[in-house]
Parts: C-alpha cells; structure tokens; sequence
C-alpha cells in the first residue's frame, strides 16, 4: 500500500514517478479503474477552503505530488520522511506516450484548446507515430454525451482530461462511474504542454524549481493570482499545519 503525507487537508501519495508507472500499467493490465490527480499550491488550496471542489475530488485513487513547493513543504513538516520525489506531469504524460507502442496502450484528449488538438494531431503524427491515440476533443466540445459514447466506443486504456480546474473535476464526478476507462488522469493544462501550444520552462529553471516563474511570465493575466496571492497563502498555511501539529505533539507529551 502507497504511503500518504497529509498537506493541508489532502492526502499525496509519497511516491516516486517509476511507482505510479508501475501502478498505471497494472491497473490497464488488470482492468481495474484509477484516476489521477495532482497536488500543486494551487489545487492543496482549494481543497481546504473549497467544499464543491474536495467533493469532487473525494473519489480520485492517486494524488501526485507536484510543484518544488510542495516538495518543500513536506520535507519542512516531516523532515526526511517527506516526498521522496517531484511528478512532473508532462514528463509522465510523455514517458506514458513513448512507452505505449510497447506496451499497446491506447489514449484519449479530451481538453486544451482546438490550437492545440490540431498541433497534437500533427506533432503525434510526426515524433510519436507509434501512439495509438484513439479519440482527440478540444475542451470547446461541449457535449458531454457525445463524448461518453465515444469513449466507450473506442475503449481507450488512458483518458486524459485537460478542462482546467474546476470544470475537469466537475466533469469526472458526473461521469467517472459510467467511463469505461483504467486509467482517467486530470492534467489541467497538460494537453497544451504535450502539444506544444504552451511552452514550458527552460531545464536549468525547471531544475532549481522556478517553473512558476516562467508560467507566471508567459501566462500573467490568467495566473497572477495562483502565484503572487497563493503562494505566500500556502505558505502560511503550512507553517499553521507545523505548528499545530507540535502543539498536537506537546499535548501528547
């Protein structure tokens, strides 16, 4: 059973990018149903002070620790027992397409922009020739059950869900139970990585944990408040969850 660390009011799963493999390949093998989710700054947020959306994410199997500031947070409240490691969503979504004509996998888009579902069309065409990429929707189709039956119809193994939060997991509680899919993942603006359309950080930034800071610089309008606001309020709220816990500790003592 994968270990759990509590951040704020949501359960991450202390797990490493190989495991979650692992674990992904597994649920397809033995058509078993798992969703996956990612823990940032921003989502850990929500889920506190957010009733509708931890609802909805209340039936979610996997939550992924994402962002160096939640890293950090767990080696700041359980030491050398935190995160072993960061889960870099577009990393995953391309180790999971690279591996797939091994391992016959077979996907689903649904979400990013119609820019996007056309340049994902080409790119996959041109370097991942090999995916089998059975169904491609922009998050501007709107209707929902068209979409199911298609789903169904094509039996993808991995559902990637790119409506940005909240709508994707509004859209997964509707539906989950009547998705015939292994695997669902919500990847937010994941779709726009993969394809190409948003472009991510340089290494070196992505290496000393500034990716914000370039997703800040590309996209100021849409994320001013997830970064210049959040940030310093998840701070905060982790050093409250430190020091009630030591005051937890005390009374225990």
């Amino acid at each position: 059973m994968t270990e759990v660390l509590k951040i704020l009011t949501t359960y991450v799963h202390n797990i490493t990018q190989h495991e979650i493999l692992n674990i992904i390949y597994n649920s397809i093998e033995t058509c078993t149903s798992i969703s996956i989710h990612y823990a940032n700054t921003y989502t850990l947020l929500l889920n506190k002070y957010d009733k509708k959306f931890a609802n909805n994410c209340k039936k979610i199997t996997y939550f992924l620790p994402d962002g160096v500031g939640v890293y950090l947070a767990s080696k700041f409240l359980y030491g050398k027992n935190g995160f072993k490691s960061r889960i870099t969503g577009t990393d995953l979504y391309f180790k999971l397409l690279e591996d797939s004509s091994k391992r016959n996998v077979k996907f689903y888009f649904y979400g990013g922009s119609e820019k996007a579902i056309e340049k994902l069309k080409d790119k996959l065409k041109r370097k991942l020739c090999d995916c089998c990429i059975v169904g491609l929707k922009s998050r501007n189709f709107s209707n929902y059950d068209k979409i199911i039956d298609e789903i169904n119809n094509v039996k993808p193994d991995i559902l990637f869900i790119g409506l940005g939060t909240p709508q994707q997991e509004e859209f997964f509680t509707k539906y989950k139970d009547i998705i015939n899919v292994s695997v669902i993942m919500l990847v937010g603006s994941g779709i726009d990585f993969i394809a190409g359309t948003l472009r991510r950080a340089p290494l070196f930034m992505r290496l000393i944990g500034m990716e914000w800071l370039f997703r800040l610089f590309i996209e100021p309008k849409r994320l001013w408040k997830r970064y210049i606001i959040g940030i310093p309020h998840f701070v905060i709220n982790i050093i409250y969850q430190k020091l009630k816990s030591k005051s937890h500790e005390v009374q225990l003592s």
